[in-house]
């Protein structure tokens, strides 16, 4: 059967002969099948440190470390916790074992004796969920990668645009100081003023933006409704990363301007002196 190809399952039970029969009977399913043993739970930890396991088949009633602490064990560290154990008993059968150990982590739970027939399918459905887990799991993280890959993209095109954008003002605002000093240039400061302060390129900042993190500004927004809009774009600025000094030529203000936004901000959020308005914005 093709679902045993290259699987290593490992059976755990104090009775010689229950072992060989689980041995012999999963050993014919597939000549790449590994059918492991242990008489107890001290040496099925000795078998999972040395090899990898694809399925437990675990007894209840054995010596040194019983199956029940021995399924405890595994859930509870971190390497094996995902490995599908089935408890396999003939003493601990009543419901309450069975939901004892299903709420432990089992992920099945077969009664001695049992058919080989059955011994199969339940191990077979076992391993099938199993590696429909797993490559869930994995398709999620190809996922999570490809969506950081995007925004890392995006973040990096953000990150440029604002530095051209705080260059921009740094050189309009150099150049208007320069020509307030003649009435003649009144007319081209005006212009210069209205480009800096202009909201056209704010516009485009939060389309930017919101393509890096499309729900920020709502969450925010949702939080602390009464948030002005030169206050939003302050929240915004420091969630993409910008320091003080870029935010200030930005958005054409003093340092002090900036501080002073800060203190106002902070009192709106709700910060305390302690809490960091950086680690706050960036928690939304």
């Amino acid at each position: 059967m093709e679902i045993f190809e290259n699987k290593t399952i490992l059976v755990a039970d104090d009775d010689s002969g229950n072992r060989e029969l689980v041995v012999s009977t999963m050993s014919g399913l597939s000549r790449n099948i590994k059918v492991l043993s242990a008489a107890h739970g001290g040496q099925v930890f000795d078998v999972l440190e040395k090899r990898k396991v694809n399925v437990l088949l675990l007894d209840w009633e054995m010596p040194v470390i019983n199956g029940f602490e021995t399924l405890i064990k595994i859930k509870e560290n971190e390497k094996w916790k995902n490995l599908p154990v089935l408890m396999y008993t003939g003493v601990m059968t009543a419901t309450e074992n069975l939901v004892k150990a299903l709420e432990a982590g089992a992920a099945d739970f077969i009664r001695k004796p049992a058919e080989p027939i059955e011994l199969i399918a339940r191990i077979k459905s076992v391993l099938t969920l199993q590696e429909n887990f797993e490559a869930r799991i994995l398709a999620e993280k190809e996922i999570s990668e490809i969506h950081r890959r995007e925004n890392d993209g995006l973040k990096d095109e953000l990150n440029s645009y604002l530095v051209q954008l705080s260059r921009k003002n740094e050189v309009l605002i150099e150049l208007r100081e320069r020509l307030n000093t003649g009435e003649k240039n009144n007319q081209l400061v005006t212009y210069i003023e209205s480009i800096v302060n202009g909201e056209n390129y704010w516009d485009d900042l939060f389309q930017r933006f919101s393509r890096f993190d499309k729900q920020f500004l709502d969450k925010l927004h949702k939080k602390h409704n009464d948030l002005s809009p030169a206050e939003t774009r302050f929240c915004l600025l420091i969630k993409a990363g910008m320091t003080s000094k870029d935010i200030g030529s930005l958005m054409n203000v003093t340092a002090a301007a900036v501080e002073k936004s800060r203190y106002r901000i902070r009192k709106k959020l709700g910060l305390q002196p302690e809490d960091s308005f950086e680690k706050y914005i960036f928690s939304i």
